[in-house]
């Protein structure tokens, strides 16, 4: 066609063919000096090519911009792969996107989230049902909700296993989760490398009081509704729930006893899955030094300097920090792609699904 024609007339020396077909991690993942070299050259064969079509008309000079710009974050994330290579402290922060493949829904997603799903549960607003004045006041949709996140109704993900890949390489520093659902572990993500910042289902206590319960007993309870969990009140002189942070209480001592050290020596910063908007999960982005690559796997752009609540906010259009469009999944396979470790990633998902098939059976 005439586009064509004109690409092939006005094509400058050394043009890269990146420009002119998709993108194909898989075949250049071993490239990655001509992959950063191509991405480096988009912008200024975009300025080129929008000149001529300027002369010519025969170009779509947005679609050129946006091929450039794919390259220039193609380079990029390239770049972060072999920093990634490199690393040796690695902080990973995780919220509810990471589990959304299991079949969990976010929390804020409109429509699919799970405020969005609540309204069935007649809350005053949503974020009440993680809220410690309501729950003391009405625990039955709690209760209730804990019964379908209990953690052995949902597996892992790809990107939870990439949470384990990364420990078994001896890369991983700590995974600091916004997530109560105990897929981390599950993954064979082992509990000393996790952070549960907002707690889990892995303890039970009192609420109002220091009483540990086991978790048994609490599961066992709510398998018979109502009359379970007043029992259970009765029994230990309280409402007992999960050791899941609430809006109103304080964050587990594991997550402040950990928190400045492993920043302190945080060499390369992944985030994944989470909105960024729950403090003070959300300023940890900005505990890493100023020097520390950042990787954001998310639905949407977030955490942005300009608008972000504190100092330390992502900049996605310098050479610090990278967005990796898309879901959690597809993100940590395009990653580890390019490291080298798509191979392994598969074998290890698929040897851990085929246990917990065997488990199943039995």
């Amino acid at each position: 066609g005439p586009c064509e024609c004109l690409r092939g007339e006005l094509r400058p020396p050394n043009f890269p063919s990146l420009l002119s077909h998709p993108l194909d991690t898989d075949s250049d993942a071993s490239s990655e000096s001509n992959i950063v070299s191509d991405g480096l050259r988009g912008a200024r064969l975009s300025s080129y090519w929008q000149s001529a079509a300027q002369l010519r008309g025969e170009v779509d000079c947005a679609a050129v911009d946006e091929r450039a710009a794919q390259l220039a974050e193609t380079s990029r994330l390239v770049q972060f792969a072999a920093q990634l290579s490199a690393a040796k402290n690695v902080i990973v922060m995780i919220g509810a996107g990471v589990s959304v493949a299991s079949g969990i829904p976010d929390f804020r997603t409109p429509g699919t989230g799970l405020y969005s799903q609540l309204q069935e549960y007649n809350l005053p607003f949503p974020e009440a049902i993680f809220d410690i004045d309501f729950f003391q006041d009405n625990p039955a949709p709690f209760y209730r909700l804990c019964t379908e996140l209990w953690p052995g109704n949902f597996s892992p993900t790809y990107a939870h296993y990439f949470l384990k890949l990364l420990h078994d390489k001896a890369k991983l520093r700590r995974v600091y989760s916004q997530n109560i659902d105990s897929l981390e572990c599950a993954a064979g993500l082992p509990a000393e490398k996790l952070v549960a910042a907002h707690g889990n289902f892995d303890s039970a206590h009192v609420v109002g009081g220091n009483h540990s319960v086991p978790i048994e007993c609490l599961e066992e309870a709510l398998k018979h509704g109502e009359e379970g969990w007043r029992g259970l009140e009765a029994k230990f002189g309280g409402l007992v729930k999960p050791s899941i942070t609430f809006f109103g209480e304080a964050l587990p001592e594991r997550f402040r006893a950990l928190l400045h050290d492993d920043f302190d020596a945080c060499d390369l910063l992944i985030v994944m899955g989470t909105s960024l908007k729950v403090r003070p999960f959300n300023l940890l982005i900005g505990f890493v030094g100023d020097n520390v690559p950042r990787l954001l796997v998310n639905r949407e752009p977030v955490g942005e300097a300009e608008t972000f609540c504190a100092p330390g906010g992502f900049d996605f259009s310098g050479q610090r920090d990278v967005f990796l469009r898309g879901e959690c999944d597809e993100g940590v396979r395009q990653l580890a792609d390019l490291v080298g470790w798509k191979s392994t990633l598969d074998a290890l998902a698929d040897a851990h699904a085929s246990e917990r098939r065997a488990d199943s059976a039995h």
